[in-house]
């Protein structure tokens, strides 16, 4: 095995070794250094963009002063979107606690009930028939909607 084949992680070794038998030599030492390759340009670029993380950090708690030194990333970024901030809301900002959310919302008020209409109330009264087994003779029967 190959000095760049033991660089890979053993997820690409185990797949590289299935594809070996079925491709040629020089085809396989291709693929296996191309993969080196782009292995290493990742690695790169994962250390190239946590330099810039920091170094963007650095250039903000520059400009907001000591007092944002105990804020994460993310409040700084949100900070920095927010036009005019001064160095007393980012002091204030620094000494205040996480926020708690409730988990729950507010309680359920109860249903007030249905309330009667007054029977001068046009149009309420509706009128159906009902047929009750034990009699034969029709009933009409009227309720309030």
């Amino acid at each position: 095995m190959s000095t760049a084949s033991k660089l890979l992680p053993e997820q690409y070794q185990s797949v590289l070794e299935e594809i070996k038998p079925a491709v040629s030599e020089a085809v396989f030492e291709r693929l296996n250094e191309s993969i080196r390759r782009h292995q290493e340009l990742l690695e790169r670029l994962q250390r190239e963009n946590k330099l810039l993380r920091e170094l963007r950090r650095l250039e903000l708690l520059e400009k907001y002063g000591p007092s944002a030194e105990t804020l994460s990333d993310e409040q700084l970024e949100l900070l920095e979107l927010e036009p005019g901030v001064s160095s007393t809301e980012v002091e204030a900002e620094s000494q205040r606690a996480q926020l708690r959310l409730p988990l729950k919302s507010a309680p359920a008020r109860k249903h007030p009930g249905r309330r009667n209409c007054q029977p001068s109330c046009p149009g309420k009264n509706k009128s159906f028939l009902a047929l009750p087994i034990s009699v034969s003779a029709v009933t009409v029967v009227k309720r309030r909607w």
